[in-house]
Order: structure tokens, then sequence, then C-alpha cells
């Protein structure tokens, strides 16, 4: 049973994706044949479950019932065939070949009449690629561990009746009317025996353990889940407290790839074997012919994708609003639209608001290197820290145009000869000598040299130090 629930698990995993159908170009003539391959799109949903029989078999054959009612070949139905019908040519071990009792080497395929999907899950011929070879080892020990298990659960499961009756005196029909009873006693729970004849029940006094077949049973359940799905965490978690949901998200990722892969397989067989004779049908032999394509997207980790945002937006980089709604599934909203998240502003007192004319004029008084005190006499938001860095600040463009001046000269200069990206990388090591770092050097000594005086000399950095203000003034880089 397990085997045969991890082999649907895998098949019923590439029965969920979605089929689409790519036109090779924007031409008329290849906008209609991708239009007709997509009428084939249903019949190939059905059959997806019969294709993945490969995983299992080594190899699947489905007939193509052709319907031709409109004036055109369209595939009514994909029907799975029994693998018993099929041979694989004795010579390259690799063509199929169709059963014929008067030909015993086998009968070729008529053409356009037959999906053959060939599963590559391991390397050699098809006949032995199957999973289903290399799991009946642990489907028949695991059968045999089971048989046990029942025996061992009849014989030390519950306790034995014994009969006991008068030596010598004692008839055979007697006998048997004890035997009877002992039977009944088993299922029914319930006997009736002459008064001159006694049972009892003598249980096991056996020290032997049942869990050697549970842990064997579930041996062999895990080596068949490696087998067929890659991993054992999504199926087995909670067997023996092992699981959880963060190791079975990563073992998760190990079925992506064989996902993955069905899916490239399974697209590479219908593509030959249904398109292209769809399109040779009704529109002739084609030099190329319309992609069909099972879509397969990984999950995405939207809490990881949460944090990266948080981080990368701060920095300016530029998230384009519709692409990260489509990553969340989340649709653009109406004009008008009721949305999450918004609510009236609260009422704020007179006291606690601060004008932006107010903040504006504590940022000048910041590059004079003052800091601006409240109303009441408590100094504001900034402190002696955040006045020194303003004074130090207050020309940066000046002492930073000498670094960046070159190198916005060198990105006009290649933008105008149309470098690449990578051309311009690779001159950026000759503009090191062209770069001068003597006014940044200078501002960058000035402020920790005041920033070691104010420590030193034990100048109170807190909220109202006007000296620690003014002593950055004092430091800061004459203009």
């Amino acid at each position: 049973m397990h085997y045969l629930s991890v082999l649907n698990t895998r098949k019923r995993a590439v029965m969920g994706l979605e089929i689409s159908v790519e036109a090779l170009s924007g031409s008329r003539a290849d906008k209609r044949m991708a239009e007709l391959a997509r009428q084939a799109v249903p019949a190939v949903e059905a059959a997806l479950f019969d294709l993945m029989d490969a995983a299992g078999k080594g190899f699947s054959v489905l007939e193509i019932l052709w319907d031709t009612g409109a004036g055109q070949w369209l595939p009514r139905e994909l029907v799975w065939r029994d693998p018993r019908w099929f041979q694989f040519d004795r010579v390259d071990g690799r063509t199929l070949l169709l059963r014929d009792d008067y030909n015993a080497l086998g009968n070729p395929l008529p053409p356009y009449k037959f999906v053959r999907h060939l599963a590559s899950v391991k390397s050699g011929l098809p006949v032995r690629g199957g999973i289903a070879r290399a799991a009946a080892w642990s489907y028949l020990f695991q059968n045999y561990a089971i048989k046990d298990w029942v025996v061992f659960a009849e014989v030390f499961g519950q306790p034995i009746r014994l009969g006991k009756y008068e030596d010598g005196s004692t008839s055979p029909e007697q006998i048997q009317i004890l035997l009877d009873a002992l039977r009944a006693i088993g299922t029914d729970a319930a006997a009736a025996i002459p008064k001159s004849m006694e049972i009892e029940l003598v249980s096991s006094s056996s020290r032997a353990s049942a869990d050697i077949y549970e842990r064997l049973a579930q041996y062999m359940d895990a080596q068949i889940s490696k087998l067929v799905l890659g991993q054992t965490l999504t199926t087995e978690t909670g067997n023996g407290g092992g699981g959880s949901y963060a190791l079975g998200k990563v073992h998760n990722e190990v079925r992506y790839d064989i996902l993955h892969s069905d899916c490239r397989q399974i697209t590479a067989t219908l593509n030959r074997d249904l398109v292209r004779p769809l399109i040779n049908l009704n529109f002739g032999p084609q030099a190329q012919y319309p992609k069909l394509v099972i879509r397969f997207d990984e999950p995405e980790d939207l809490a990881a994708l949460s944090d990266n945002l948080a981080k990368v937006v701060p920095l300016g980089v530029p998230v384009p609003v519709k692409w990260a709604l489509d990553k969340y599934g989340i649709p653009e909203a109406q004009d008008g639209e009721a949305l999450l998240g918004q609510s009236a502003t609260p009422d704020v007192a007179p006291s606690a608001q601060r004008s932006a004319h107010a903040m504006s004029q504590d940022q000048d008084a910041m590059t004079a290197g003052v800091i601006p005190v409240a109303s009441g006499g408590i100094a504001a938001h900034t402190d002696a820290i955040d006045a020194l860095s303003a004074a130090m600040s207050g020309d940066w463009k000046e002492v930073i145009a000498p670094m960046t001046d070159p190198v916005q000269a060198a990105l006009d200069e290649s933008h105008a000869n149309g470098e690449t990206a990578e051309q311009f990388l690779a001159r950026l090591p000759e503009l090191l000598q062209s770069m001068d770092p003597v006014a940044l050097t200078e501002q960058l000594a000035r402020s920790a040299f005041a920033a070691r005086l104010m420590g030193e000399a034990g100048i109170d950095v807190g909220a109202n130090s006007f000296a620690g203000a003014s002593l950055a003034n004092e430091f800061a880089p004459t203009k």
C-alpha cells in the first residue's frame, strides 16, 4: 500500500501543473498551428496520470484515438494500453514493438498512432529502468515481515486456552466437547463444559517484542519513499517523532527536482509523439513546431521575500509594485475600494506636534553647530553627536567630489562610446590614480580628533551639550 501511495503522489504532482502551448513566432501561420495544438490540451491533461505510469514500469504507451469529424485531425482521447502488448527490440533493447502471435520479433508501431513515454529513472535499458524493479526487494521483505508480525500477534497477543480433563475417565466425545469449548472462547469469549472439566487461561511469559517487525516495516517504507519521491520526511513525518515542518520543507526541495525532471521528460514525449503528428496531419511537415510546455514554478518563500524587500527598498532599490503584488498573489486595488491596513489618522495633541518649519530650523541649527532646544528647556530629538555629524558633513559635496568626479566622467565617456557594463568595469582600476582622497581623509581625521577631544575632556555629549556642538563646529573644515 505504501508503494502505491507514494507512486500516486508522484503521478498526481504532475497532474496538478498547468499545460500551455507556445507559438514559434508571431506570424499568422505559427499562431494557427499553436491554436490547433491548444485544442489537444484537454486530452493531454486527462492522460498525464497514465503517462506517469512509466515511472513505475519503465515505459508507458498510450494509443491516440483521432477525431476527423470536423474536417481536421484532433486527438479525441489518449488511451492507456497494457504494457504486455509491447516488447523491446531484441537487438537495440530500446525500440518498442507491437507483440504479434505470428511474429516473435514483434511488429513496428504504426506511425502517428501511439504516444511512447520512456521514463529515465536510471541509466541502462528501458525495460530495467522502472522504479518497480528496484522497489520489489523492499516490497518482498516488508511482506515477509508483516506475515511474521501477524503470526507473532496471534501467538503472543492473547493467552493460551488450556483445557483439563480427568485422566482415563473421559471419553473421546467429552474431549471433543472440551476442544470445541476452547475454540469457542477465542471467538465468542464464552463456552459451556461439564463440571468435571476445567479451562485455564495461561498468559505467555515470552519476552519477545513486536518492535522488530514494526521497525523493519517502517524501514522498508522509508526506502520505498526515498526511491519514489527522493526523500522520506514529507511521508514519514511523525513516525518516531523524527519529523518536523522545517525539515519537511528542506526535503520537499529534493522532490521538486524530481518533479521538474518528470515534467521535462513528459514534455519531450508529447512534443515528439503528439504535437508533431498533429501539425503534420493538418498542415504538413514543418521545419519547426509549436511547443507544448508543462509549467512548473517552485513555491516562493514569501517570508524570505518580505525580509529581503524590507532590506533593499529603504536602500533605494527600485521594486515594481505590480511585480511585488504578483509575487504575493494580490490583485491591484480598484479606485475607491476598501483596503486593509487603512485607518483614520489619530488626533495628536498640539503640544506634541512639530511643524515642518520647526524641523527645518532644527536642521539649520545643527549645521551651524547649535543644538535645538524645545520650549520646555529640554533638548530636542538631536544630541551633540548629531551636531558633530551635521557640522562635519556640511560640505560633503566638496569633500567627495575629488573621489567621484573621475568616476562620473569615465561613466559619461563610456556611455558616449557605447561601451558595455563589462568594459566600463574593466576600466575602474585605472581610475584609482586620478581619484584624490586628501579632502575626505582630512575631514575624517578632523571628525575623529574632535570626538576624541570631547571624550578626553569629559565633555557631556548628552542632549544639552552645547560645548560638544561648539567643539564640533570649531573643528569643522573651513570653506
